[in-house]
């Protein structure tokens, strides 16, 4: 078991024991992951000085979870129109929780300004990718201005090895996302 990650100096240490403590077994249910990317967003907007993000907002997957749509787009979308109102300068994270064959974190990221959703899964299986984008377009790709057209592509960063580190390898990759994102200039693509 990796007790943590760290990259390079400067990155946030996430201890596998934070993300897990909340629920004991149950801890791909809780809100671990959500909380700690909302604590990177927190750090990562105050060491932030121009780049070309300026809005961070992160979807609680418990909102994903909810079978009724219009309660669905209700919670995910809220009044400040995260989703139907396209900014350019704003990227979304959002966690999510799968249950193919195990319980599993994946994660997708809509970056606006380049007109991307990122996709990720720890594992990289075929089948979990297929399930993140199935998601994607059903709860999330459905909120958005529909005169955008959004590319989703699949990315490849760590690879998980064992069964209980997925969590933590969604906030590394939200991090490393957000790192390159504040040292992209404004009119460059990530």
């Amino acid at each position: 078991m990796f007790p943590a990650f760290k990259a390079k100096v400067g990155e946030t240490i996430v201890q596998f024991d934070d993300l897990t403590k909340f629920a004991g077994e149950m801890w791909l249910c809780d809100g671990s992951v959500f909380v700690a990317a909302l604590k990177l967003v927190d750090v990562s907007m105050r060491a932030r000085d121009g780049g070309r993000i300026t809005d961070i907002p992160v979807v609680d997957p418990v909102f994903l979870g909810f079978e009724h749509e219009l309660d669905c787009a209700r919670m995910l979308d809220t009044k400040v129109c995260v989703l139907s109102k396209v900014v350019a300068s704003r990227v979304i994270l959002v966690a999510i929780y799968i249950n193919v064959d195990i319980q599993h974190w994946c994660g997708a990221i809509i970056d606006f300004g380049s007109k991307i959703i990122w996709i990720y899964d720890p594992k990289d299986r075929y089948d979990f990718l297929d399930k993140v984008e199935n998601i994607v377009l059903r709860k999330l790709v459905l909120l958005i201005e529909n005169i955008w057209t959004l590319t989703i592509r699949r990315s490849s960063a760590w690879h998980q090895k064992d069964g209980y580190n997925c969590g933590v390898l969604i906030v590394k990759w939200f991090e490393t996302f957000l790192n390159v994102a504040a040292t992209t200039k404004a009119e460059e693509n990530i």
